[in-house]
């Protein structure tokens, strides 16, 4: 039995995905915070000093930022996007999708004309997206 039969009998995401949804939605929480805050100052802050010997290891800002240039995001864009909960929120859902979520992204997919059918949807990405919610 492979692990995506396994999501779906359980109705269970995989670990990276659900780790990496839970990253965007406290990420765009922390952005909609004033700029005086403490999250949005340690998001910004880099300390002084030399780290220790060895691979650097990576820190959360480092994971979230790879996983924005993944979506093509920038900083600037990210922190523009999430100004709007819902549609911050549109975003997380189209990029990390639970079973049910998937299959409203591909219904309003499919009725927006985008897609015909379900096996030609491409994997939900930031552009796509936003080429749906324009419409």
């Amino acid at each position: 039995m492979s692990n995506v039969d396994l999501y779906k009998k359980t109705g269970c995401n995989s670990a990276v995905l659900e780790i990496k949804r839970r990253r965007l939605k406290w990420l765009g929480h922390v952005l909609r915070m004033p700029q005086d805050s403490i999250p949005k100052v340690a998001l910004r802050w880099t300390p002084a000093g030399k780290r220790k010997r060895g691979r650097p290891k990576m820190t959360w800002r480092q994971s979230v930022m790879a996983e924005l240039k993944e979506m093509g995001l920038s900083c600037g864009e990210a922190q523009a996007s999430a100004k709007d909960r819902t549609f911050w929120r549109s975003i997380v859902v189209a990029l990390c999708p639970t079973g049910d979520e998937e299959d409203k992204y591909v219904s309003k997919l499919r009725n927006s004309g985008l897609v015909q059918s379900t096996a030609s949807v491409p994997l939900p990405r930031y552009a796509a997206f936003i080429q749906y919610s324009q419409h």
